[in-house]
């Protein structure tokens, strides 16, 4: 609905409006003003001459805006907002939103951004996502203006993909390209260096255990068998054994984790591991996964459970009273 002069055309506007029904060839429209929201809209080229709008009753009353200037009074159905709610993306700067409630823009609608991510499909982090019902809902939608893109996702119907290439559609890129875009950079490169390192330092402190128990076993089966020899069973010393292992290498897997997570913590959460040149790649976001640390966690745990009861057997297996008499020798 617009109100304004010859043909929607712009002009000054003073003073206040009562609109009592709405009638379509001389017929009123029962039920199209209480309930239906209406709500004042942006006007393509010209300025909004509403201050203030009630549809509290049956009748939409407003007041005009009289320093406006030449501007349209447009109103529409269904409560959509003036602001469209938006994601915005991390790239987009606050000029942009100046620039969108610019009514001379062609084609601009003034927006509200409600949620912030770091990259959105065929735009990555420097556009706006609006829903696209209410965009067009209230403005003509011109083909030279906008570009028109269909997002499928895997398992699609080879159909659907046959028809939409009958119709002139192009494949412009693909979820696995993107993907390959990034696992090329240096960023993605420099991560698994960092994970080669990781398991090289994994596997030398598990070197170090198996050589430090290997050192510690004449001396651990000596306690071993003294404990036997007094009378204790063999499946105490071993439960032990196991209960010291896991004590004590247990604690340090935990404090390591909880030292690794506090460092990725500290340093990943206010850094960015870079970009690539296209505008629609998304940035590399460093990110701390929780399962993957209980997984961790969970494979430390089996780790050092196996090594702690092979500890324990190799210890217990030895310890004979013939331990004591060729150490006493």
């Amino acid at each position: 609905m617009t109100l304004g002069g010859g043909a929607a055309t712009a002009m000054e506007m003073a003073g206040s409006a009562r609109v009592l029904s709405i009638a379509v060839d001389g017929d009123v429209v029962d039920a199209a003003i209480a309930g239906v929201a209406w709500a004042p809209t942006a006007a393509s080229g010209a300025r909004s001459s509403i201050a203030t709008i009630d549809v509290s009753g049956d009748t939409i009353d407003l007041t005009f805006d009289s320093t406006a200037g030449s501007a349209l009074a447009r109103l529409t159905a269904g409560g959509i907002p003036l602001r469209r709610p938006a994601v915005r993306g991390v790239d987009v700067p606050d000029r942009v939103f100046g620039s969108l409630d610019d009514a001379d823009v062609s084609g601009a609608i003034p927006v509200d951004p409600v949620t912030t991510v770091e990259g959105m499909p065929f735009v990555g982090p420097a556009g706006l996502l609006v829903d696209y019902a209410s965009f067009v809902a209230d403005r003509p939608v011109y083909d030279n203006l906008f570009d028109t893109r269909v997002l499928m996702r895997e398992g699609a119907p080879a159909s659907m993909a046959t028809e939409l290439t009958r119709a002139g559609l192009t494949v412009e890129t693909t979820l696995a390209a993107q993907q390959r875009v990034l696992d090329q950079g240096a960023y993605a490169l420099a991560l698994r260096l960092y994970a080669v390192v990781a398991v090289l330092v994994l596997l030398m402190a598990l070197a170090g255990l198996f050589v430090s128990t290997a050192v510690q076993l004449p001396a651990r089966r000596r306690d071993a068998a003294a404990l036997r020899v007094v009378g204790v069973p063999r499946s105490s010393v071993m439960s032990a054994v196991a209960r010291e292992f896991l004590v004590v290498l247990g604690g340090a897997a935990v404090a390591g984790i909880l030292a690794g997570s506090l460092a990725q913590y500290v340093v990943l959460r206010t850094i960015t591991l870079g970009t690539v040149d296209a505008i629609s790649t998304p940035h590399l976001v460093a990110a701390i996964s929780p399962l993957r640390l209980a997984a961790l966690a969970a494979l430390a745990v089996v780790v050092l459970g196996l090594a702690a009861l092979f500890s324990a057997s190799l210890t217990v297996r030895g310890a004979r009273g013939s331990t004591l008499r060729e150490s006493a020798r």
